[in-house]
């Protein structure tokens, strides 16, 4: 019995907690789901917190006190991204939430695609278009775009999380680590 509470001791110290915890897991899982990342656990975004920013005290979400800590490993983690998997990700006050999500997933796309991982669909975003509209809606003609307004974060998060799936089937998640 003591084992097993000092287990989930461990465990909920690892939890992602804090103002800024959403955001880092979602980009956390979306470095995952592009095949950068190796590990989704909250336990290893702040392994990799801690590697980053240590020596500035940060090394967990719960110390993230201000938003210009929380921004620092935010853009930190994005650059990442960036490099590791080419997202271009949108800039300007409304650039979050559904259009970041856009971001990731035409890089997932691209990646899945470099990996022939995606057979049958159209190699640029037409693809992704069919590829959404496929495993949404049974229907490859029912999107406008990956950007079509009955799109939510649901099925946008949805599709992202199919494709994570396609890219570490095809042997993207080696991983690169920073």
């Amino acid at each position: 019995v003591i084992a097993r509470l000092r287990g989930l001791q461990a465990s909920s110290n690892d939890r992602a907690e804090g103002a800024f915890a959403p955001k880092l897991q979602a980009l956390w899982i979306s470095g995952w789901n592009l095949g950068v990342i190796r590990n989704r656990s909250d336990a290893a975004l702040h392994a990799w917190m801690d590697d980053r920013f240590g020596d500035r005290g940060i090394t967990h979400t719960r110390f993230l006190i201000d938003q210009a800590q929380a921004q620092m490993v935010i853009e930190a983690l994005k650059s990442w991204l960036e490099r590791a998997a080419r997202v271009d990700w949108p800039t300007g006050r409304a650039s979050a939430g559904l259009l970041q999500l856009r971001a990731v997933l035409v890089a997932q796309w691209r990646r899945a695609v470099a990996l022939d991982a995606v057979e049958g669909y159209p190699a640029g975003d037409d693809g992704l278009r069919d590829y959404a509209g496929d495993l949404l809606h049974r229907d490859r003609s029912r999107l406008a775009s990956i950007a079509d307004r009955d799109l939510t974060m649901a099925d946008l998060i949805r599709v992202s999380n199919a494709l994570g799936i396609v890219i570490r089937a095809a042997g993207a998640a080696g991983g690169d680590d920073e």
